[in-house]
């Protein structure tokens, strides 16, 4: 059994994840999260 945690903006900074001039828009990134995954061989 593997099992992995994948953190994404630790700090829980708020940033701009992208951005567009052309078409007016920003994106927020994402707020603190862990991400949880769990593989099972047989």
């Amino acid at each position: 059994m593997r099992v992995a945690a994948i953190p994404w903006n630790v700090a829980s900074k708020a940033y701009w994840a992208s951005a567009s001039t052309a078409n007016n828009y920003l994106t927020q990134g994402e707020p603190r999260t862990v991400k949880l995954s769990a593989t099972v061989d047989f």
